[in-house]
């Protein structure tokens, strides 16, 4: 009986290590391309429709364990272009990057937690 608690905990353990595994597949490589992706704070200017390719990072069942952190707005904004790059989308509005509070559940992270819509110009 005493073999059930240490099963139990070492389930955990995999569960945690997978969603920590899952978090970083998704990062893209930067490109060329990427500086050509837009990045808006909200909807883009103008009057051209899109449509929502992909909610990034907070869209994924992992997010609700870890996302990744930023050392800056710029670093942040550069992963999220690459991301659209790699989704085949036109720009990222509704982008912005806040500050982690790294008193909540894990102290040794800090920076900042960024996030955005990939979004694709109808023609």
């Amino acid at each position: 009986m005493r073999q059930l608690p240490s099963a139990g905990f070492a389930l955990c353990v995999v569960c945690i290590f997978t969603a920590g595994c899952a978090s970083l597949s998704g990062r893209a490589e930067r490109s060329a391309e990427a500086d050509k992706v837009a990045l808006y704070e909200g909807v883009p200017a103008g009057y051209r429709t899109y449509r929502i390719v992909k909610r990034v990072w907070t869209e994924s069942w992992s997010s609700a364990f870890t996302v990744p952190t930023y050392g800056s707005i710029e670093e942040g904004a550069s992963d999220l272009q690459g991301q659209a790059v790699t989704l085949g989308g036109d720009a990222v509005m509704n982008f912005g990057c806040y500050r982690f509070d790294p008193g909540i559940m894990t102290p040794s992270r800090t920076g900042l937690v960024c996030n955005g819509n990939v979004i694709k110009y109808q023609q």
